[in-house]
C-alpha cells in the first residue's frame, strides 16, 4: 500500500525477510571452493547442528569477528543468527524486557550495550554489501526485535518499555552507521523516517490542536531522539544529523517549525511522580506559559538552537531567520513565562541571546528583556558563579539602545522576588530561592562597580 502525503509517496508495507533479495544474492553467490579450503580447511563441512552448537558458544563480539574471516562463515551467521528467529532470540534474550528489571538503571545500561554489540555484528556481517541492502538489514533487525517504532508499538507497551526500545535502537543504529559517509547516513535516516511514517504523523500533529495527538507527538519526539541521542557523536556527526533534521522541517512554515522543535526538544511533563505509572507523559504546551521549569528541561532545545546559530552558514539559514524561529518558539502556544525563556537562552549561548535581546529592545519590549535578564542572571550564577557574560550583554545593549534598560532592571529584580513568593505554593516546583536572586544581584553589582572603577582609572 502506498500513501501520498504532501506529494510524497510513503511505503506502508512492513519489511519481511523475502524482500532482502540483495542480501540473499550475496549469500547465494557461488564460492571458489579451493580458495575457501585454503583459508578455513574443512570447517564448513561440519554438520549444521554441530556448527550451531559451536557458534552458540561464542560471544556476540566473537561472532562479529568470525563474520569477517570468511564468506561462508559470514553467510552462516547471517542465516542462523540474523534471519532465523530462534537464533536471533538466542542473541537478544528478549524475555528480559518483560521483567520488572526494566526499571533498574543497570538493566537499561546492559540492554543498550547488548544492542550496541548487535549493531557491530550487523556492521561486520554486511560490510561488503550494498548500502541499500545494509539499510534493509537494519530495518529487518528492528522488526525482529520489538517492532518498528510506531503508534502500535507505543500503544502495546507502557512508556518505559517504549522508551527503552528507542534507546536500544539508538545504540543499534549509531553503532551500525559509525564511519559511514554523510550521504549514506542520510539515506539511512530517510528510509527509517519513511518506514516509521513520520511525515504522516507530523501531518496529523500540525493539522490538529496542540496536545490532541499525544501518541503522535511522542512517536515523532522519540524517533528523532533515537537518531540524535548518541553521547559519543563527534561535532561532524551532530552537524550531519541536525542538517538532516533541518531538511526535514524545512518544508513547513515558521510556526509549524516552532511546534516541531518543541515536540522534539521541549520539556515533557509526567502525569505524576510514580515511576511505574502507566499514563503517557505529554508535551509541555500550556505548561510553558503557566508554570516554571528547571533549566535542565530546556537543555536539549537550547543546545540545538545554539548549534544551529553557531553553524548557521553551513545550514544555509540566516541568523535573522533563527532569531525569528526562537521568537516564534517562545510564543507557542502563547508567551512563555520569563523564567522559562531565560532558562532556554542560558543553553542557547551568548551570541544568540545578545542578538535576541537586541531585537526585542528595538521592538519596544524593554521591560520584558529586563525581566528575562534578571532570571538569566540567576540561572547563570547558580550554574557557573560567573556573571561576566551577563554584564557584557547589559553593557552592549545599553551602548546600542540607551539607558532605559538600566532603569528597568531594579523593577525586574523586585518582580523576581514576587515570583519566588508565588512558587512557595505546594503545587509549584521551587526553581530557586530568594537568596539566589540576592546573591546573583550582588555579584552583578560587584562586576559593575569594578568596571566603573577601571574606567575612572
Amino acid at each position: 500500500m502506498i500513501v501520498t502525503n504532501n506529494n510524497k509517496k510513503i511505503a506502508l508495507l512492513p519489511y519481511e525477510i523475502p524482500l532482502y533479495t540483495g542480501i540473499k544474492d550475496n549469500i547465494d553467490r557461488p564460492e571458489y571452493e579451493n580458495d575457501q579450503k585454503q583459508i578455513i580447511g574443512y570447517f564448513c563441512l561440519l554438520p549444521e547442528e554441530i556448527m550451531i552448537k559451536i557458534f552458540r558458544l561464542l560471544s556476540i563480539e566473537e561472532l562479529s569477528l568470525m563474520a569477517m574471516t570468511n564468506s561462508k562463515i559470514r553467510n552462516f551467521i547471517i542465516q542462523f543468527f540474523l534471519f532465523s528467529h530462534p537464533g536471533y532470540v538466542f542473541l537478544i534474550r528478549a524475555s528480559q524486557f518483560n521483567t520488572i528489571d526494566i526499571y533498574e538503571p543497570r538493566f537499561i545500561f546492559e540492554s543498550q550495550k547488548l544492542f550496541s554489540r548487535i549493531g557491530l555484528l550487523i556492521k561486520r556481517s554486511t560490510f561488503l554489501f550494498r548500502t541499500n541492502d545494509r539499510i534493509d538489514m537494519m530495518i529487518h533487525i528492528m522488526e525482529f526485535s520489538y517492532g518498528i517504532p510506531s503508534i502500535r508499538l507505543l500503544s502495546n507497551h507502557d512508556y518505559a518499555h517504549f522508551k527503552l526500545t528507542i534507546k536500544c535502537y539508538s545504540k543499534l543504529m549509531n553503532t551500525f552507521i559509525k564511519g559511514w559517509r554523510d550521504f549514506e547516513c542520510e539515506k539511512m535516516f530517510q528510509k527509517l523516517k519513511d518506514v516509521c511514517q513520520i511525515d504522516l504523523q507530523i501531518g496529523k500533529i500540525l493539522k490538529n490542536t496542540l496536545g490532541s495527538k499525544q501518541k503522535q507527538e511522542l512517536l515523532v519526539r522519540n524517533f528523532f531522539r533515537m537518531i540524535f541521542a548518541h553521547p559519543h557523536d563527534s561535532l561532524n556527526n551532530l552537524k550531519e544529523k541536525i542538517g538532516w533534521l533541518m531538511k526535514t522541517v524545512n518544508v513547513y512554515t515558521l510556526s509549524e517549525m516552532a511546534r516541531l522543535f518543541i515536540v522534539i526538544f521541549g520539556p515533557l511533563v509526567t502525569v505524576n511522580n510514580n515511576f511505574h505509572n502507566l499514563s503517557l507523559p505529554y508535551i509541555a504546551w500550556w505548561d510553558l506559559t503557566e508554570s516554571n521549569f528547571t533549566e535542565r528541561s530546556f537543555e536539549d532545545l537550547g543546545l540545538t538552537l545554539y548549534f544551529l546559530y553557531l553553524k548557521s552558514d553551513e545550514f544555509s539559514y540566516s541568523k535573522d531567520f533563527l532569531i525569528d524561529l526562537v521568537d516564534r518558539i517562545i510564543m507557542t502556544p502563547t508567551r512563555w513565562t520569563a523564567m522559562n525563556v531565560s532558562e532556554m537562552l542560558y543553553y542557547a549561548g551568548y551570541e544568540l541571546t545578545l542578538t535576541f535581546f537586541g531585537k526585542k529592545i528595538k521592538e519596544g519590549y524593554i521591560e520584558d528583556v529586563a525581566t528575562q535578564l534578571c532570571h538569566l542572571n540567576v540561572v547563570t550564577y547558580k550554574n557557573t558563579k560567573d556573571l561576566t557574560t551577563i554584564a557584557k550583554i547589559i553593557e552592549i545593549l545599553v551602548n546600542e539602545n540607551g539607558f532605559e534598560l538600566i532603569q528597568k532592571l531594579p523593577d525586574a529584580f523586585s518582580a523576581a522576588f514576587f515570583d519566588v513568593e508565588i512558587m512557595s505554593d505546594e503545587d509549584q516546583i521551587e526553581i530557586y530561592e530568594i537568596s539566589d536572586i540576592i546573591e546573583s544581584q550582588l555579584e552583578l553589582m560587584k562586576i559593575a562597580l569594578l568596571k566603573c572603577n577601571q574606567n575612572h582609572h
